[in-house]
């Protein structure tokens, strides 16, 4: 499973900002949640 890194950069820089009143590893864990459930900006990765 990979999740685009810009996503990842937009979540922080809005906990860095003081929009999100969470914690960073919240935020990552609730954007790794919602991506999951949605099925968008997925993918597998093939070993």
């Amino acid at each position: 499973m990979r999740i685009d890194l810009p996503d990842i950069e937009y979540e922080i820089s809005q906990v860095q900002l003081g929009r999100r009143k969470t914690t960073y590893s919240e935020c990552i864990e609730s954007l790794i949640i919602d991506e999951t459930s949605s099925g968008m900006a997925i993918s597998s990765i093939n070993a």
